[in-house]
Parts: C-alpha cells; structure tokens; sequence
C-alpha cells in the first residue's frame, strides 16, 4: 500500500555527522495560488455591467487612415476623444493631416491600476442626440512590439444615443502592458449647441497651422525683411515687415551664443520665431483657425 507523500525532514548534524536534538525542520509545500479570480474580484469585474447597453464598434486603424477613408470635405471637423492628457504636437500630429482633439479631464472615474475598464464623457450638441448612431470617435493606444500605437474606434450605438446612460465598448480602452485591452464604460451628455460650441474651443487642433521659413544672408539682411503672407481664406495677402537695423541687433546678439541659436541641422542662425494667432487654416465649419508660425533664419552665402 502506497503511503501519502510528507514534506522532506532534516536535522543539523554535530562535529561527528550524528543528528542534534530538537534540530528537526520540515519543508513545506508551497502551493501555487490559482490564476484564476476569485468570487469576490469576479463580483467586482461584473459589478455594474448588467447596468451598462453593450455598444458595438468599428475599427479604423491609425487617424490617417481613419482622415483618408473619411475624407476632409465633411462640413465639419474630424473630432477624436481620448483619455490622454499629453497635448503635445510630437506625439499626436499626423503630417498632412487636420483633425481635432477633445481631451478629457474632467471625468471623476480614477483609472486604478488594475481595473478592467477605462471610463469615459463624451459631450455631444443637442441636435445630435435625435441622430440615429451619430459619428464618435474614441482613440486607443495599444502595443505592438512592445511600442506605443495610437489607434481609432468608431462607436456604434444601434439607433438614438441614450443620455446619461452607461454603454460598454468591449476591448476599447487604453491597452495594458499586464492586463491587456481594458473595455470602455462611456456616458454621453448633451449640451446646447451655443455651449458644445464653447466647449469645442478647449479641443486641441492639428493640421491646421501653417508653418513658414524666411531665410536671410548678409546682402539680404543689410534690405530689411518684406514677406507676403498669402491668406487662407480668401482675403488679400499681407506683409510682415522688419527694419534692416533691427535684424542686424539681433544677428549681432546671436552670433555670441551661436550653440542655442543653430538649426536641427546646424547650418543656419534662427533670428526671430514669431506666432501669428487665427492666420491658419481654417477647420471646415469656420469655428476655428489655425495659427501661422513663421521663422526668421540667417545663413551666410559664403
């Protein structure tokens, strides 16, 4: 008959390799916990979905793909939702690309670290809430070996959105490196169209600004600066101006610090960088325009 099997025993031993009394330790067996939630966490994952409409949603790959199959001639502008608070340019304009931002942060849900989904309020105009299925776009950053990727969704709500109510997008929310595709919990709140005006001034605009370059030498810089600036909407162009003489103090301040002062490529001397506000593009219902930055670089032509 086959005996149950018992931890390992052991004795320290003394200077002639006989036991010691009371020496006697037993190993024990460490079980490995199951990977498996418990009744608890499992309660706590499906706290609250018998409560939320299960969405269906699209996805549109990158926002250039997303801009190219949706085109730009759509009377208004491309609006994307996202949880992110980094506004910055480097990582979210696309190159050729105009589209707007709305970045949430009012949202009162904390994301914990572990949570299985990633909330989200959306604010829509009045109108669009008769709309069947109305246009919103979620973005989503996900990982591909090992490297951050943003990515769009468009929600579907099969019919009339339903405000104040909480929909379910499965596997929509900001992917986690240990956790995976979080679903998203989104909830649509309705403003009058004066106030989602408004309120689309907070979003952030890309592909909007136009982006200029005046290069000088010292023949040209000893003239002035007279350059046109040809106008997007229409109206006649107009001329930014600047003295000879203060162009030449101001290649004379930076020739001294010559190493803050170099291009990305080091071949140039950067004089002025001036922002010309709401004389960019505009968006394509002409509730906002973009900004002109325009840069005044010096290079010698010897």
């Amino acid at each position: 008959m086959r005996s149950k099997p018992r931890p390992a025993t052991v004795h320290d031993l003394d200077a002639s390799d006989n036991p010691i009394l009371h020496t006697r330790k037993s190993a024990k067996i460490d079980r490995k916990k199951s990977s498996k939630p418990s009744r608890k966490q499992t309660k706590q994952m499906n706290e609250g979905i018998s409560d939320c409409i299960i969405g269906e949603s699209i996805y549109k790959g990158s926002i250039a793909e997303l801009v190219e199959c949706r085109g730009q001639n759509t009377g208004i502008p491309l609006t994307i939702f996202t949880r992110s608070q980094d506004t910055s340019p480097e990582r979210n304009e696309v190159l050729g690309y105009k589209f707007r931002k709305v970045f949430v942060s009012d949202d009162p849900n904390i994301l914990d670290a572990n949570a299985t989904y990633a909330p989200i309020t959306v604010f829509i105009a009045k109108p669009d809430e008769e709309q069947c299925d109305p246009s919103i776009y979620v973005e989503q950053r996900v990982f591909q070996c090992g490297q951050e990727k943003i990515v769009v969704h468009e929600l579907k709500f099969k019919g009339k959105v339903q405000v104040e109510k909480e929909y379910l997008f499965k596997g929509c929310g900001d992917e986690d490196l240990n956790l995976g595709k979080r679903d998203l919990r989104l909830k649509i709140q309705t403003l009058e169209q004066h106030i989602f005006n408004s309120y689309m001034q907070r979003a952030s605009y890309y592909g909007y600004d136009i982006k200029d370059c005046i290069w000088l030498n010292e023949h040209t810089i000893c003239s002035g600066l007279a350059h046109t600036v040809q106008r997007c909407d229409g109206l006649p162009p107009y001329q930014i101006s600047f003295n000879p003489e203060d162009l030449e103090i101001l290649l004379d301040a930076k020739l001294k610090r010559p190493t803050l002062t170099s291009d990305a490529s080091g071949e140039g001397l950067e004089l002025l960088r001036l922002r010309f506000k709401g004389q960019g593009k505009h968006t394509e219902d002409n509730g906002h325009a973009g900004d002109l930055f325009l840069r005044v670089m010096y290079k010698s032509s010897s």
